[in-house]
């Protein structure tokens, strides 16, 4: 976020909305809340040209039959998973030449890169015919089982952006640009999130041009809803004035665009932020340079949608199409088309024949929800799906060894730590900070990564993950396990083999989400057991996910928080600052902890209009300063992870956990 334009009265009005968004953007799991339906009829965006538009989803037609039952699960094979190398990010991007680049000529789709062309490439040659040394070949149709199936299509109404919904959203929506791929590695298309602005690789935009705040984004033609309606300007334009509107639940689009500096406050039409050149020409102004601006035009929230088919949907009551988006479809230009939606249960999507790069492998995915981890893990080790997702460190146990899966990691924006709240005592005592890293040196790090992990975690040496820009490892070789050491300290701070600590048993509880106890309550009994050891007497609180999100980022009322599923969006320190470190009355989303050093709030507003070296050196003073205050106490990455049956490929990688079919290919 722009804060040097936030500031004051504007700065106010923004706080209504961005505080409706802090269990969306702050968490992977979705919020939920009452539609808001008031608002007048807006004046649609300037006479909008034949725009795309996605036909309606059919409204829970009968369902398919179910797949066939899993069988009973194996039993998990033993031993950690051996972990693989992080992601080598390239060095932080330099400062944006003063003048506009020209970026690269534009790839073909959403595919491993291929070599730029400026035609779109042709579908995939037919298939060969299964045969017994191959029982994959010829397969056009994918059986996804997830453990839920997103209820609603609006990322600004009831759905929240929670990983179903995030995964719907990557087929069936296009952004205007996305995250360059840096490599593939073991299946994984990489995402190279430090990228300068000229090599993101080109989507619904083919090419742009950056002269300061003025972004020219020159539009591909000939890109075709599932509706027959073709992309122009005019999608774009209603696109950003619905964002505008905020008339949602969330408001999570006016969020990204004042991140990205574009808007400042909701309820009029665009003005100049956002124009029209001509039909494949917008053009985009900031208010501000900012290092976030093209990265925030990959997240969901802001991709284009088809103008004509909201509009045709809208109400005089819903005048921006959300009961439509939450209740039936979404107008929007993805390789994939719903063709069937029976809500809670099952999907289907079928590739679109009129999208600009067709699908690599399958032409048909079926979402079937499956709650019960172990049924998703043995259909998929019996062949029945070919793909399960929501994964845990167990699950990755199990699943490692078997011959017949191909098990998927990526380093993206998942970490564990524990958040600590200054408005319980000890932590806002003199000696709190003193406590704080008596408990840093009490975690124990090696066994939680090897025994919890199962061996394929990666210490935490800083703030943000490694994969984001700006990131410093400012704790690296600090915090080790080092029992007598914490002890030490917390004698030094006045409580000898934590004698006296019983006296703040309130600030003392630990609080976790409890739908997520088989991953977390193991991993939480070794720290409890830990800190025990050191004097430091900790209670275990586990709370159902609603509490959990309304009491850690809204009400902000529990004493320590184990995070270990809350993911930014867009990996940039400055971003993940404002979402967890910035005070509250500065804009901050999800401070739980109540954290305010007035220092660190001044470096992030410069930061959030710097670029380049500048920007550079101001995150290296943000992340010095949290490890010198240690407002949370990191502990690990831990990669998201996907299966595959044997003879699949093709993750592409991304800061969320979702799944992009269209890259999915046979080996």
């Amino acid at each position: 976020m722009n804060e040097a334009t936030t500031r004051g009265t504007g700065g106010r009005r923004r706080l209504v909305v961005l505080f409706a968004l802090v269990a969306a953007l702050a968490l992977a799991v979705a919020a939920c809340g009452g539609e808001s339906d008031d608002g007048a009829q807006p004046t649609p965006a300037p006479a909008p040209a034949p725009g795309p538009a996605e036909p309606p989803a059919p409204g829970p037609a009968e369902p398919p039959a179910p797949a066939p039952g899993p069988a009973e699960p194996p039993a998990p094979a033993p031993g950690p998973a051996e972990p693989p190398a992080p992601a080598p990010g390239p060095a932080e991007p330099p400062a944006p030449a003063p003048g506009p680049a020209e970026p690269p000529a534009p790839a073909p789709g959403p595919a491993e890169p291929p070599a730029p062309a400026p035609a779109p490439a042709p579908g995939p040659a037919e298939p060969p015919p299964p045969s017994p040394d191959n029982p994959l070949a010829g397969k056009t149709e994918l059986i996804h089982l997830d453990e839920e199936i997103t209820p609603c299509l609006n990322t600004e109404g009831n759905c929240g952006v929670d990983d179903a919904l995030l995964t719907l959203y990557g087929n069936i929506a296009e952004p205007l640009l996305w995250w360059p791929v840096l490599e593939e590695r073991s299946g994984v298309l990489i995402p190279n999130y430090k990228a300068s602005y000229e090599d993101f690789e080109p989507r619904l935009a083919e090419s742009w041009e950056k002269d300061g705040t003025k972004w020219t984004f020159h539009l591909r033609r000939d890109v075709i809803s599932c509706a027959g309606n073709e992309f122009t300007a005019d999608d774009v334009i209603y696109t950003w004035e619905r964002a505008k509107a905020a008339e949602g639940t969330l408001a999570i689009g006016m969020f990204l665009a004042v991140v990205g500096s574009v808007l400042t406050e909701t309820g009029a039409l665009l003005e100049s932020e956002v124009r029209k050149i001509d039909d494949y020409t917008i053009e985009i102004n900031q208010l501000n340079e900012n290092g976030l601006f093209p990265a925030v035009l990959t997240v969901s929230t802001l991709r284009p949608l088809d103008s004509k088919e909201m509009l045709a949907n809208a109400t005089p009551d819903d005048p921006w199409s959300h009961v439509y988006a939450d209740t039936q479809g979404l107008g929007s230009f993805g390789p994939y088309c719903i063709t069937e939606w029976d809500k809670g249960n099952q999907m289907t999507l079928e590739a679109n024949e009129n999208y600009y790069y067709q699908p690599k492998q399958f032409k048909k995915v079926t979402i079937i929800k499956v709650p019960n981890i172990a049924n998703r893990i043995a259909s998929l080790q019996s062949g029945d799906a070919d793909m399960i997702t929501q994964l845990s460190p167990k699950d990755i146990g199990t699943l490692k060894d078997d011959p017949n899966v191909n098990l998927l990691f990526h380093f993206n924006t998942r970490y564990t730590n524990l958040m600590l709240n200054f408005n319980y005592a000890p932590w806002n005592l003199p000696v709190g900070k003193q406590i704080a890293e008596a408990i840093a040196y009490a975690l124990p790090y090696e066994a939680i990564i090897r025994d919890d992990y199962n061996g394929i975690a990666l210490f935490h040496e800083g703030f943000v993950v490694s994969a984001s820009t700006g990131y410093k490892p400012t704790l690296a070789g600090r915090f080790t396990t080092d029992i007598e050491r914490a002890k030490q300290i917390l004698a030094d701070a006045g409580f000898p083999n934590g004698e006296g600590l019983e006296q703040y048993a309130e600030g003392l509880q630990v609080f976790y989400i409890a739908e997520r106890s088989d991953t977390l309550e193991p991993l939480m009994n070794r720290i409890r057991t830990s800190l025990a050891e050191a004097g430091i007497p900790v209670t275990l609180r586990p709370i159902p996910t609603v509490e959990y999100q309304s009491r850690h980022c809204n009400e902000k009322d529990l004493p320590i928080v184990l995070r270990d599923d809350e993911k930014a969006f867009v990996p940039d320190t400055v971003y993940a600052s404002l979402l967890f470190y910035v005070s509250t009355e500065n804009g901050a989303l999800c401070n739980g902890g109540n954290w305010v050093n007035a220092e660190f709030d001044e470096l992030y507003a410069q930061a959030s209009v710097s670029s380049g070296e500048d920007r550079i050196a101001l995150m290296d003073q943000m992340q010095e300063i949290l490890a010198l205050e240690l407002p949370v106490l990191p502990i690990a990455e831990a990669p998201a992870a996907i299966a595959y049956r044997k003879g699949i490929t093709g993750w592409r990688g991304g800061p969320d956990d979702g799944t992009n079919y269209a890259d999915m290919r046979l080996e």
